[in-house]
């Protein structure tokens, strides 16, 4: 099964500012350093926050 391409969106570095993000690729981790897909410099945010992946052509998303 091919899936298509997959988006995070919200407002990751402006909050005026609503951004679209590829989540590319899997595993796509979201977190605070420097080696995160998606880094983001916030005290609510953990070094390692998320990830997302595939498996069985179903994607996940994991609390890091």
């Amino acid at each position: 099964m091919t899936m298509g391409s997959l988006f995070l969106e919200g407002y990751f570095q402006n909050p005026k500012s609503l951004e679209r993000i590829r989540l590319e690729p899997l595993p796509f981790t979201v977190g605070r350093t420097s080696h995160a897909n998606l880094m983001l410099d916030s005290s609510g945010i953990s070094r390692e926050h998320a990830r997302f992946f595939q498996e069985d052509g179903a994607i996940f998303v994991e609390d890091a």
